[in-house]
């Protein structure tokens, strides 16, 4: 049986969208490479999880998914605030 994840860090976002122009400078809808570095508990190495996410725009509302490979996860809401973005798994 697999361990869960001890340990989660900092997530690095980069995004593959190409360049909007500056009044769509803030929105951020496109598809996003990410990483996680992780660890188990009692290892004492960290390793990086990558994954894409998805940040589609409908109107007014932001929508995410997480994809791993034919896998697609969808984040139960997307608030940005400025320059922060929470997405939500419930």
């Amino acid at each position: 049986m697999q361990k869960a994840l001890a340990f989660v860090s900092a997530v690095i976002f980069s995004c593959t969208a190409s360049a909007q122009s500056a009044s769509s400078a803030t929105d951020l809808a496109c598809l996003w490479s990410a990483q996680l570095t992780a660890s188990r508990a009692g290892a004492g190495e960290s390793y990086l999880v990558p994954f894409n996410l998805l940040i589609e725009r409908t109107g007014m509302e932001l929508h995410a998914a997480l994809i791993n490979g034919s896998d697609r996860i969808e984040f139960s809401s997307v608030v940005q605030t400025g320059g922060e973005v929470t997405l939500r798994l419930d």
